[in-house]
């Protein structure tokens, strides 16, 4: 009598397991969200963009391998060409950080044509 949810109907209040009924479609609807969001995110990419055969001209290959920076921290290297954008791992605490790294950026036709490399500080709880 002043028991149940108000969210659930009569019906659903009258089956033996109403709780399991609410995790299902809970579960259900949350599957649904991370999937529409899933398929909206890459049709908007600009990967999908540049890979219609009238834009694409070719791939690039980057090699990030070392840098030598004026004290010691952890650093990451970002490599930049329009609105790709790639970053690598977390060097040591050093002065000298070592990348060893490769990406491959795809190339459009009338799109931007320099690529921006930036090192930057890794900030940590103790800075």
């Amino acid at each position: 009598m002043g028991h149940e949810h108000s969210k659930f109907s009569s019906s659903s209040a009258e089956d033996s397991s109403p709780s399991s009924e609410r995790k299902g479609s809970r579960l259900a609807r949350f599957k649904n969200r991370l999937h529409f969001r899933r398929k909206t995110t890459n049709a908007s990419s600009s990967t999908n963009k540049l890979l219609s055969a009238g834009n694409f001209t070719g791939i690039a290959l980057f090699a990030l391998l070392r840098a030598e920076m004026q004290f010691k921290d952890k650093w990451i290297a970002c490599l930049s060409l329009g609105e790709q954008t790639f970053r690598t791992k977390s060097s040591e605490q050093t002065d000298k950080p070592v990348w060893n790294s490769e990406k491959k950026l795809l190339l459009e036709q009338n799109g931007p044509h320099i690529a921006r490399v930036s090192v930057f500080e890794v900030c940590s709880k103790n800075n």
